[in-house]
């Protein structure tokens, strides 16, 4: 009775396995964590609706979406979380391919627009911080503590750089290199750098003493003893320098609080007015 052959070995099964694990991990890289994260529940936000309302939440009918968007504006959900929310619908049926996804549907679209037109909001304006009002703010802190120090190096290297504030808060002391013209600053990721790339930034010696972010930088680092690691950090009520990183949310306190030191109104004024 004649053998029966030898079966097929399992090698190129586990290698095709191995690779299409890898494909799926670098393809889940093309979007960041945080957003990752907010699709995932939004999708479980929509599918429990669904569920609760007797539809089929894949695929989905484009009527649902529309009705679902209607929901969460009636329910008083942001125009911004409810573009969100249907973003994570199209991702879900997109990743598994329903192209085009019911997102797309005039039915759909028409919605949004009318969900914006009624709910919608103008966002608050950013107001820049021009400068004599940073001048106004450095003359009103104090350099001579380490928060004043520090709130001096963070205005002035903001509004010489334009740097965002999640990009100033994560600075680290490597990412500056002093050069005979000033600074060259490594940024090394940032909102609009989705594949961290990185860029460099000069930054020159000021002409005025007072206004000069390379100065303003070095006493800081002078007055806290940074020589490592990150490059703003928190300053307690007792002018002590923390370890940690500086929070994001602290520059937009940072410009209010100079602002406010000085006479101005702080209204409107946010990190982001460094670089407006």
């Amino acid at each position: 009775m004649p053998l029966a052959p030898p079966s097929a070995p399992a090698a190129p099964a586990v290698a095709w396995a191995a690779a299409q694990a890898a494909a799926t991990r670098y393809a889940r890289a093309t979007q960041a964590p945080a957003t990752r994260r907010a699709y995932q529940t939004d999708w479980a936000a929509f599918t429990a609706w669904a569920a609760a309302h007797g539809q089929r939440p894949y695929p989905a009918a484009p009527a649902s979406v529309a009705a679902y968007a209607a929901a969460c504006a009636d329910a008083g959900r942001s125009v911004a979380t409810i573009q969100r929310r249907v973003a994570a619908i199209a991702h879900a049926h997109r990743t598994a391919g329903v192209v085009p996804p019911p997102t797309q549907d005039p039915l759909v679209r028409a919605t949004l627009v009318g969900i914006r037109r009624l709910r919608g909001a103008a966002p608050p304006q950013t107001r820049p911080l021009t400068l004599p009002a940073l001048r106004q703010c450095l003359d009103a802190t104090a350099p001579a503590t380490r928060a004043g120090a520090r709130d001096r190096a963070l205005l002035l290297l903001g509004f010489a750089g334009g740097f965002r504030r999640s990009e100033l808060v994560g600075l680290d002391v490597a990412d500056v290199t002093p050069t005979p013209a000033g600074l060259q600053v490594r940024v090394q990721r940032s909102k609009t750098d989705q594949e961290g790339r990185g860029r460099e930034v000069g930054i020159p010696v000021g002409a005025h003493p007072a206004t000069c972010p390379v100065r303003a930088l070095q006493a800081w680092q002078a007055q806290a003893g940074i020589t490592a690691g990150p490059l703003f950090r928190p300053v307690d009520r007792w002018d002590r320098v923390g370890p940690g990183r500086l929070a994001g949310r602290a520059v937009a306190r940072v410009v209010q609080r100079g602002a406010r030191r000085a006479g101005l109104d702080p209204r409107g004024l946010a990190g982001h007015s460094l670089r407006a």
